[in-house]
């Protein structure tokens, strides 16, 4: 009996004493590395993708005078300040899931509502604040302009955050 008490306490005592342990709130990573002034070297190795030939990708990256053009969006006056505003106006966007694969890009895959389609954009921010956009459908041939309109979108909202601060 005595044996498996202490069994049963030492199985039941880590998980009772992690229930009552209060929650420890992890560091941002992001918010540290640039408080402290540190721009890490991954920031000038990012790239945008090159849009295939299809038409349906649209990205600063491309030629001026291709219909593939957009023009970078502009959120703030620095690196921090344009991932911070990204990461705003991305909470509040519907169907979309992001990632941040490194300090200064930010992956997001936007689903269609009717039939589930999947887009994908890539922002990189640069020191000065401005955002190197490629936004295109995974699938299909044409987006009947769905991804020019989303970048449009992501500079209407961005324009609203930074008047706002």
């Amino acid at each position: 009996m005595w044996i498996r008490a202490s069994l049963l306490t030492l199985l039941l005592l880590p998980t009772v004493a992690l229930a009552e342990s209060p929650a420890v709130e992890q560091p941002n990573v992001l918010d540290a590395a640039l408080a402290d002034n540190e721009v890490l070297e991954t920031t000038q190795q990012a790239a945008l993708a090159p849009c295939p030939g299809s038409p349906n990708c649209v990205s600063s990256a491309a030629a001026p005078d291709s219909d593939q053009y957009v023009e970078p969006l502009q959120a703030g006056d620095t690196l921090f300040g344009a991932i911070k505003r990204l990461t705003v106006v991305l909470a509040d966007m519907e169907r979309v899931t992001w990632t941040q694969p490194s300090p200064n890009h930010i992956h997001a895959e936007f689903k269609s509502s009717l039939f589930g389609f999947v887009d994908d954009v890539d922002l990189i921010a640069a020191e000065d604040g401005s955002i190197a956009v490629r936004s295109a459908s995974r699938t299909g041939y044409w987006d009947m302009g769905v991804n020019r309109k989303r970048v449009e979108e992501l500079r209407e909202r961005l324009s609203k955050v930074n008047s706002q601060i």
